[in-house]
This record gives structure tokens, C-alpha cells and sequence, in this order.
């Protein structure tokens, strides 16, 4: 290659160096154009992978606590979303609102803790009164709640007052909580 160049006179040299300059700057802009796309599709592809692995991260917590699995379908619930926890508490009460003869005597929120993420799991207890169909229609509702929500213990005793037979139940449940609408 190099006697080529050598044997090539000083004007096909000079000649050779001018045809190769258009040609080296526009590769040069070309570098300069496309660098900083590459850049920011690196930064996206690193964002993905990052994203994609909390997503994981996410299913494989949800699966550790059951949350994410219905009898037999396996399918994903979607978690509670809102201002405030109590919106669980709101749903539940929405739920069970229509049960004949089951009475919500109180309810209160036993704890809330940081899930994954800004995942919270919150804890309900709800003590409730009223006979074994309500109490039976009540399990159903919850079984095929559509939310993210598991019983965490049931405990049912009987009562008798003036001579009236009922069941006293003091529900404690657990559900996945999101916050959205600038509170938390």
C-alpha cells in the first residue's frame, strides 16, 4: 500500500486526500448526529432492564404472600388505590353493605407497612355480628373480592343476648394498597 502511495504523484496524492475529507467529515457529523441518540437508547435500555427487573421483584413478593393468585384461575388481582388506606375499609364496607342480617358493629386499620415500594400492606379488623348465612354470603364476597385482600384470622364466637342467638366475628385482613392523589 505503501508503494502505491509512494509511485502516486504529489497532485494524486493531494487529490486523493480532497476526495477523502467529504467524505471523513461527513462521517464525522454522522458520529456526531447519531452519538447522542445512541447514548439516550442505551439510557432507555438500562431504564427497561431496571423497570423490568422491579416488576419482578413485584410478582415474586406478591406471590411469597399469596396476593396475586385466585383459586384456580392464578390470575392477577389489582391492588386498592387511593388517598388513604381507608379506602379499603370503604370498599369492604361497600361489599358487605348488602349482607341481610350482618351487622358491622367497628372497624379499624391495625397496621400499615411499606410492601415494596410504595406498596403498602394494610391491616383491617372488623368486628362484625350476625347469623351463619350472613356469615357464610360474607366469606364468598371475600373469597372473590376483586382487589388484592386475604383473611388473616376469622374468629367467630357465639352469642347469646336476651335470649337471641347470634355470632359475634372479628375479621382481621390484610390488603395491597397503592397511594395515589398527591397523599400517602
Amino acid at each position: 500500500m505503501r508503494r502505491r502511495l509512494a509511485a502516486l504523484g504529489r497532485l494524486d496524492r493531494t487529490s486523493l486526500v480532497l476526495g477523502a475529507l467529504p467524505v471523513l467529515l461527513a462521517l464525522v457529523l454522522l458520529f456526531a448526529r447519531l452519538w447522542p441518540e445512541v447514548r439516550a437508547l442505551r439510557q432507555e435500555e438500562a431504564a427497561l432492564r431496571q423497570r423490568l427487573e422491579t416488576l419482578a421483584a413485584y410478582r415474586d413478593r406478591l406471590r411469597e404472600h399469596g396476593a396475586l393468585e385466585r383459586p384456580g384461575a392464578g390470575a392477577v388481582k389489582p391492588l386498592f388505590t387511593g388517598k388513604d388506606p381507608y379506602v379499603v375499609v370503604s370498599s369492604l364496607q361497600e361489599a358487605l353493605r348488602d349482607i341481610e342480617g350482618l351487622t358491622v358493629r367497628s372497624f379499624r386499620i391495625t397496621s400499615q407497612k411499606d410492601f415494596l415500594g410504595e406498596v403498602r400492606l394494610v391491616g383491617v379488623n372488623f368486628n362484625l355480628q350476625g347469623d351463619v348465612r350472613a356469615l357464610v354470603e360474607m366469606l364468598e364476597i371475600i373469597g372473590g373480592f376483586e382487589k388484592a385482600l386475604r383473611v388473616k384470622t376469622l374468629t367467630v364466637s357465639r352469642v347469646v343476648q336476651r335470649k337471641r342467638e347470634s355470632l359475634q366475628v372479628n375479621l382481621q385482613l390484610e390488603a395491597l394498597f397503592r397511594p395515589q392523589g398527591g397523599a400517602g
